[in-house]
């Protein structure tokens, strides 16, 4: 997937959780090599570090966070996640949870999934 495509995808993302009444902290958030695509606190004042995902297909039945990412990629999010704590202290105080959301086609209609508590660090 190109980098525009995944931006397209990242800003629709940010729209869906604005619409959730979610506020936006950071976008593309970087520690070294390491990245975040949204940080956002909830309605319920839960800090998320969220990733997204397109997937031509996505079955919810079958879904396994493992194969869309990996154990690699979640260790990579949650020390990102503790560098970001770590760097802004206000936060420290916050719930933390690791969600992922997945868009993807059915029936030539894009769907978004969003998945609360993913992973767990």
């Amino acid at each position: 997937m190109s980098k525009e495509i995944g931006d397209l995808f990242e800003q629709q993302a940010i729209s869906f959780l604005k619409d959730k009444n979610y506020s936006i902290i950071k976008t593309n958030y970087f520690f070294k090599h390491l990245e975040i695509d949204i940080i956002a606190l909830s309605s319920k004042n839960i800090l998320t570090f969220t990733e997204v995902k397109y997937r031509k297909y996505f079955n919810k039945n079958n879904f396994n966070i493992n194969q869309s990412i990996t154990k690699k990629k979640q260790k990579n999010i949650t020390q990102c996640a503790d560098y970001f704590l770590n760097s802004f202290s206000q936060y420290q105080k916050h719930f933390c949870r690791f969600d992922v959301i997945f868009f993807y086609h059915i029936e030539n209609s894009l769907k978004i999934e969003h998945i609360e508590n993913a992973f767990t660090s």
